[in-house]
Order: structure tokens, then sequence, then C-alpha cells
């Protein structure tokens, strides 16, 4: 009887034999470690697959040095610079004091007086003792006399000459009687007249022209002088009262010579109708 072909079917199992298991469940441990190597393939491909999973990094592995706390916050204002204390002003030392003048302790000090007029009159006096600046405009005589409460004459003749006339003299100085209350006035033009202190009186120039009234603070020196008017020329240092009068020139005309002179400080008086030097030697 001819075979019959054989067929991909499989033959089934005579009735009564078992029945075969599959090859995972004959060998269930094999089959559990390729499960579990499948399983870390898996993971490492998901990690990234980079570098080795096992492998630390580097950088995290070094621990960072914690920094240091900051002194003051960041958003802090920096401190305004102090400003410099204002310097106190050094103590003024104390001015020295001027010292005291002689020709003010020793004569009146008083308020200037000016008055102006023409022709004749009478003048008040504001003190015992003083210069006294006169200017005068007319043809005639003009005369300055000092006189006491009593209108007598105390022996100062400030002025005495015809004409135009400017000059300076003193009162008081070589009184000799009576206190000076008035001065009385002669002139037949316009006059003007300005009593001051003696104290305020100019220093004693190197020349000069005609009377004038002068202060010498100086020491004792020698004075060689000249005059070339032609009228009456004198000369007086006044130091402290009648006896301290020095008449140092008293000549008519043109005048050469040489005087000593006392230190000061003392009034200086000059009558002259010219021009005249003083120079110390």
């Amino acid at each position: 009887m001819p075979k019959r072909p054989q067929t991909d079917e499989a033959t089934p199992a005579p009735a009564g034999s078992p029945k075969r298991r599959s090859w995972f469940a004959r060998h269930k441990f094999l089959t559990a470690l390729a499960a579990a190597v499948v399983l870390i393939i898996a993971v490492a491909i998901g990690s990234g697959g980079d570098g080795d999973a096992s492998s630390p990094d580097p950088a995290a592995a070094t621990p960072t040095a914690p920094s240091e706390p900051t002194t003051e916050p960041a958003d802090a204002e920096e401190p305004a610079a102090e400003e410099p204390a204002a310097e106190e002003p050094a103590a003024e030392e104390p001015a020295p004091e001027e010292p005291a003048d002689e020709l003010a302790e020793r004569y009146p000090v008083f308020e200037v007086v000016e008055q102006s007029g023409s022709g004749d009159s009478i003048v008040a006096v504001p003190a015992a003792a003083a210069m006294v600046t006169m200017t005068h405009d007319g043809d005639s005589n003009f005369a300055v006399v000092v006189l006491d409460a009593a209108n007598a004459p105390t022996g100062d003749l400030l002025a005495n000459t015809i004409g135009a006339h400017t000059g300076t003299a003193a009162f008081g100085l070589t009184a000799l009687s009576g206190e000076p209350a008035n001065l009385q006035i002669t002139a037949d033009g316009n006059w003007t007249i300005t009593i001051a202190p003696l104290a305020s009186a100019p220093a004693l120039p190197e020349s000069g022209t005609g009377d004038g009234v002068f202060r010498h603070d100086g020491d004792a020196t020698i004075w060689a002088m000249t005059h070339d008017g032609e009228s009456n020329f004198a000369v007086l240092q006044h130091t402290d009262g009648l006896i301290g009068v020095n008449l140092l020139v008293n000549e008519i005309g043109a005048y050469t010579g040489t005087v000593p002179a006392s230190g000061g400080p003392s009034i200086v008086t000059i009558t002259a109708d010219g021009n005249w030097t003083i120079t110390s030697q």
C-alpha cells in the first residue's frame, strides 16, 4: 500500500500520553535571569547612556566650600564721609594798646570849631589852649587877638598883618594873664577861623611858608634853619608850659643858622612872612 505524503501539521499525540511543557516553563530560572538583564539594559538606555551610570560626576563629588558671609548687606549704603570738623578760629590776641599821646593829655581835646564872616567880629573859643587857622582876603589890617572873660588881652596875638593872610597860630601856651574866652577879629574883608586841639597839629616838615603850628615827637637834635622873608622870623618850641618854652630864633628878615632843639613831644610855632626850612643834622 502506498505511503501517504508528510504534511506540516503535527501528528497528534497518542491518547493517554502526557502533554509536553514549553521551554520557558521548563527553564524558569534562566527565564527570570534573562528578564533581569533586559530590565537593566532598559534602565541604562533610559538614563541617557552617555556615560557609565556607576561613575560619579566629579563636579558633584567635589564638595563646594561654603561661601564666607558678607559683613555688610549687598544693598547697604556706604556711610557718608564725615566732614572735617571746622577749625575753631584762633583766639584773637588783644590789640596792643596805643601809647598815650602826651600832647592830648597836656592840652585840651575838643571838637573842631569852624567860623566864617566879614569885617570885625568876636568868636568864642572852646578851650583854654588850641591852634587857630585863619584866612583873610581884605586889603587893610587883619588882626586876631585873644581876650579873657573880662575882654582883656591875654597876651596872645595870633595875626597882625596888612591885606590877604593865610596862617596858623596857637594860644594858651604862653598866656601871661587870664584864661582865653574869645577871639577879637579886625578885618576889612572876608575871613575864616578854624579852632582845633593842639594834639592834632601836623608833624614838623622840613620846609614851609608863613605862620604855622606843628608837633615834634623826636629826640633832641640840631636844627639848621633858613628864612627868606622881610619881616619877623620867630621859632619857639613848647615842651611844658612857660617853663618849657625854648626860643630858638627871633630875627627880622632873612635868616640862616643852627640851633639846638629839645626832645619831644612838643609844639613848635613858627612866625614868618616868607619861605623857611628846618633840617635836622
